[in-house]
């Protein structure tokens, strides 16, 4: 107790417990027990002044203070027994992250698939009540602890305490029963409402040019922030996450409702073009499609550029995506088609000798010696601007790309039909 006595009242006890020297040799009993104990207690330096005894200007102890209030800080993110949640009452100190963007990327996939099922499950408790989930009192006596986020939506940027929930198995579980879509798989710092995700993806249904960068710099812009250059990859990662969310409640629902094969959804894709009716009057044609190249979405042979491809198991689980192994299939339909055309074309030019004397006029082909100045001028026009006429060594170019383009297909109402990657073709 007397060493955490200040200097100041060490004084003053001093000179009330022990009074004058001159007081010693009066011919009184003390009992120097007492005084031994008081001595040995004021014996140490008082609290923050240990520096003084070997610095002239006793900062050490301001120090001393400071950073042992900076250490006792407690981030409270405690969590029930048996959480996957864990409390950290001191700052640990950080180390550098060792792996790569690929490694890092794959690990971020496989916590997001192991978490589905519960964020799933979260999404549609929130999505059917929007109340308070289970095991919350707001008006409990014991003290409920909290995960602090920086929440994101277009009402405002806040930080936001959320209560733990007890039997919840990761923080996006909480989150996510709160409405909300943290940015990574583990320990987010920062969460997006899926209100704000919603109004985004249908956003970009009628507007696919608004990217996630223009919409994360919107929303600064909107609440006056400053720019911050990672939001867009923090953003991407909890939409990603949300589309996972929707495709898995899309497939219970095709499910349940017995349209989980792709015959069935395929009649389901446009009911005014694909949805036969008893007894419907057959339409010559039958419907209205269109076809269309995209040379934007390119991937490099690894042949033509050293490095490993990224890792991704991720499957699209859609009728309307062809994956490389299904198009693999009609691969030699072009080739045996043309070969099957030239043998008919030999047949028949074997048993027929043409009459030499027949007037060939309104035959639209050329040599090249038999044309004029003016018409090679064009054909040379023509070779350089359309691509499929121009030389080999310009159609070898998509060699370089393992992947040049995706194709797509569209019914007259707009609605997807098929698409597919353009797998070392271009627009054909």
């Amino acid at each position: 107790l007397y060493t955490a006595l200040p200097n100041d009242a060490r004084d003053e006890l001093l000179h009330r417990e022990l009074g004058d020297a001159s007081g010693a040799d009066d011919g009184h009993w003390y009992d120097d027990d007492d005084n031994d104990v008081l001595l040995s207690g004021l014996g140490q330096a008082a609290p923050g002044t240990e520096g003084e005894l070997f610095s002239g200007a006793g900062a050490e102890g301001t120090f001393f203070d400071l950073a042992n209030s900076v250490l006792k800080r407690s981030v409270h993110r405690s969590s029930p027994k048996g959480s996957k949640l864990s409390s950290l009452d001191i700052p640990r100190k950080r180390y550098g992250d060792l792996r790569t963007r690929r490694n890092r990327i794959l690990q971020q996939v496989i916590s997001w698939r192991l978490q589905l099922p519960e964020l799933k499950r979260a999404y549609l408790h929130w999505k059917a009540c929007k109340t308070k989930p289970d095991g919350m009192d707001s008006d409990a006596d014991v003290p409920i602890s909290h995960y602090d986020v920086t929440l994101y939506s277009f009402q405002g940027i806040r930080q936001e305490a959320f209560p733990v929930i007890p039997g919840c198995s990761g923080i996006n579980e909480i989150l996510v029963s709160h409405g909300a879509i943290g940015a990574t798989p583990d320990s987010p710092q920062v969460a997006f409402t899926i209100d704000f995700l919603e109004t985004y993806r249908q956003l970009h249904r009628v507007c696919p040019r608004l990217s996630l960068e223009a919409v994360s710099r919107a929303l600064l812009h909107l609440h006056q922030r400053p720019r911050k250059s990672y939001l867009a990859r923090q953003l991407s990662g909890a939409y990603d996450a949300y589309l996972d969310i929707l495709r898995s409640v899309e497939c219970d629902i095709q499910v349940a409702l017995h349209r989980s094969d792709i015959q069935t959804q395929a009649e389901y894709i446009c009911a005014p073009c694909m949805y036969k009716l008893e007894n419907e009057i057959p339409l010559r044609p039958s419907m209205l499609a269109c076809m269309d190249g995209n040379n934007s979405l390119k991937l490099i042979d690894d042949a033509f550029k050293p490095g490993q491809r990224r890792q991704d198991g991720r499957e699209l689980r859609t009728h309307r995506f062809l994956e490389p192994e299904e198009v693999d299939r009609f691969k030699d339909d072009v080739a045996n088609a043309q070969a099957a055309r030239k043998a008919k074309g030999r047949k028949r030019s074997s048993g027929h000798v043409p009459d030499l004397e027949t007037p060939n006029d309104d035959i639209p082909w050329l040599n090249m010696n038999e044309m004029d100045d003016g018409l090679k001028e064009d054909v040379n026009k023509c070779v350089d601007r359309w691509r499929n006429a121009g030389p080999e060594a310009r159609k070898k170019m998509v060699e370089l790309f393992a992947v040049s383009g995706i194709f797509i297909t569209l019914c007259r109402h707009g609605h997807v039909l098929i698409m597919c990657d353009m797998i070392r073709s271009g627009e054909l």
